[in-house]
């Protein structure tokens, strides 16, 4: 009751008296404990919170009966520990919902990548992607190789990431990228920036991709837009430029 209410110092004190008269805090409790305090931004919440967490994740096994409820659960925590930036409990809480089965869906999966990467912390990003594609977890969509290749791709993360593991994110995001969707060509053209100013970068340069990127964007070169295909061709023709190749720019002018 306090908790829908947002009356989250009554809910406190409804814990501290369970603790006090030795109520064990069961499945149905700890949900909505979490449930109450993930919804507080008062940092005085945060120690009860934990508390709950610890006793939740140590005692509780989802039931089918549960199994709503503990979900939500995790979803709160997930969302709570993200914002707060506590990624090493955010890494916690995904190992715990894999090991009892908890299928969470990709938009969650997605907000923890970018957090992950915006934390510039691609092993948490690694796990998140390994929960994904193992077990019972949403699969990876075309929104979650975007982010990965926005991530990996970045100056920050690139001595952090093997060039193997970008191609390999690429060549999931290619399966599933659209240039024909004009809601999607924007998010398609920008992940195929990232990915040609990469390959092209002083600093892991690999010709033969740019290569690659560059016959598949013409490929679909007629269904862009028209300042989509101004954009792809000067960032094509920028990168050949800084790298010395004037036969690559000259081809590129005659080819469109």
């Amino acid at each position: 009751v306090h908790g829908k209410a947002n009356q989250f110092d009554q809910v406190v004190e409804v814990f501290e008296e369970m603790k006090r008269s030795g109520v064990e805090l069961d499945n149905a409790s700890c949900c909505s404990l979490i449930g109450s305090l993930t919804k507080s931004s008062d940092p005085h919440h945060t120690e009860p919170l934990m508390e709950v967490w610890r006793n939740f994740k140590s005692t509780t096994t989802p039931t089918v009966a549960s199994v709503g409820d503990f979900s939500t659960a995790i979803v709160g925590l997930l969302k709570w520990f993200a914002a707060s930036e506590r990624w090493e409990e955010v890494q916690d809480v995904l190992s715990f919902a894999n090991r009892n089965a908890i299928r969470l869906d990709a938009h969650i999966f997605n907000t923890l990548l970018s957090g992950f990467g915006n934390a510039n912390n691609p092993d948490a990003m690694y796990e998140c992607l390994r929960t994904m594609v193992q077990g019972d977890a949403a699969a990876p969509d075309v929104v979650t190789w975007q982010i990965m290749i926005q991530h990996f791709t970045k100056p920050s993360l690139r001595p952090h990431v093997s060039q193997d593991d970008v191609v390999a994110v690429w060549e999931e995001w290619r399966q599933l990228a659209q240039w024909d969707n004009d809601s999607e060509q924007e998010h398609t053209l920008r992940t195929w920036v990232n990915l040609v100013q990469y390959f092209g970068s002083g600093e892991v340069s690999n010709w033969e991709l740019v290569g690659s990127l560059e016959k598949w964007m013409l490929e679909n070169f007629a269904q862009l837009q028209e300042n989509n295909k101004r954009s792809a061709l000067s960032v094509l023709e920028a990168v050949y430029k800084k790298a010395g190749r004037d036969e690559d720019v000259a081809r590129l002018t005659r080819s469109c």
